[in-house]
């Protein structure tokens, strides 16, 4: 699902304004984060207004927002690597759920080994907690400095086109 359609049926009950100044940052009220939208197709300054139009909670201090219930958990591998694990959701054009983003935040500088440990602790995850007797596929991500898979389930069932032979890639 889009970001901003995300947004805009989960007002309230997880997006909420918060008053800077001048300006409007959107919350997550359930994670109490910040809300960073850099889509530039994605007009911020209309979402935020039509958050405003549909009764949107606004919130003037940081500390008067709710506590959050969807906190960060730790992970902690055998090499006693430490870190705090995000999961992000997928949805495919019925908004069924087809998968995860799960990036991982450490303490520390990550090299490709101590990337390659948390990546294989939180594929592990994937497959004995999110999505326990699913098959699923897992891409790691590319960047070296960055602990952060994706998990997709139900592959198949995903809207596909064929785009001809391999031959006819390379002629572009």
């Amino acid at each position: 699902m889009e970001i901003h359609k995300e947004i805009l049926n989960n007002i309230n009950n997880r997006y909420v304004l918060l008053k800077k100044e001048k300006d409007y940052l959107i919350i997550d009220k359930l994670r109490k984060t910040m809300i960073i939208i850099d889509d530039p197709i994605i007009n911020l300054a209309k979402l935020i207004e039509t958050m405003i139009s549909k009764k949107v909670e606004i919130y003037h201090n940081v500390k008067d927002l709710p506590k959050a219930t969807e906190e960060p958990f730790k992970l902690q591998t055998e090499s006693s690597l430490v870190f705090k694990v995000f999961i992000r959701k997928i949805f495919n054009h019925r908004n069924e759920e087809t998968g995860s983003i799960i990036s991982a935040l450490t303490e520390n500088h990550v090299n490709s080994e101590s990337k390659e440990i948390i990546e294989k602790r939180m594929m592990r995850y994937a497959f004995q907690v999110l999505y326990p007797e699913e098959g699923l596929n897992m891409y790691s991500s590319v960047y070296n400095d960055t602990a952060s898979i994706t998990a997709i389930k139900k592959i198949n069932d995903l809207p596909s086109i064929d785009i001809g032979d391999i031959k006819e890639l390379y002629d572009w």
